[in-house]
């Protein structure tokens, strides 16, 4: 099994408040954090939701799929 990308240890419903008054900076700042693919349980009730900040990122994880 894959290991998931790492993400913020922040509680999640400071995450989704994060990103629902701001999504483009909680983007970037998570972006520069973990990386170009970082897990962010933002959005329903969803532990691990991945966020893919580049083309390439998104490549390279279905190479691995």
């Amino acid at each position: 099994m894959m290991k998931l990308p790492d993400g913020s240890q922040t509680p999640h419903w400071l995450q989704k408040i994060n990103y629902a008054t701001n999504p483009l900076n909680y983007m970037e700042i998570n972006y520069q954090r973990y990386g170009s693919i970082f897990n962010a349980p933002v959005i329903r009730n969803f532990k691990q939701l991945l966020f893919v900040s580049e083309p390439k990122a998104l490549q390279q994880l279905f190479r691995v799929c």
